[in-house]
């Protein structure tokens, strides 16, 4: 049987002295909260296939959103992956945008999970598909 797991933000490459992990391009569908309970100075996401969901509802509007927004130097550069609806949206836009994940949160994710599933169906064999 094949499965699919999330690459963990413990295994991005650091800088000890700089105090900066760089989790850029390394495959990440969310945000993880938990990076920021850590003593990282600096956190990098850039160039990740980000799901914006309402997951990514609750982390713009997050009462610490703005030590995310400090800590993570390149998140205005982080854009959505999925939905196809979002693809390519940078994920601060979202928080601007009085539609996003608001009455239709339910049906982007409904999509999404349909989109996995076709995705799924067309792989025939154990590799990752994105």
């Amino acid at each position: 049987m094949c499965s699919e797991t999330e690459p963990s933000w413990k295994d991005c490459p650091t800088d000890e002295v700089k105090k900066l992990i760089d989790c850029s391009h390394f495959g990440l569908t969310k945000i993880p909260l938990d990076i920021y309970d850590s003593s990282w100075n600096e956190i990098r996401f850039s160039r990740n296939p980000f799901t914006c969901d309402c997951t990514m509802n609750t982390f713009l509007h997050d009462e610490r959103f703005p030590e995310y927004l400090r800590r993570t130097k390149d998140l205005k550069n982080a854009e959505c992956a999925q939905p196809t609806s979002y693809a390519g949206v940078g994920i601060l836009k979202l928080a601007d945008d009085p539609t996003f994940c608001k009455d239709g949160g339910e049906k982007i994710e409904q999509g999404l999970r349909f989109e996995i599933s076709l995705k799924r169906l067309v792989a025939s064999d154990c590799t990752v598909v994105r």
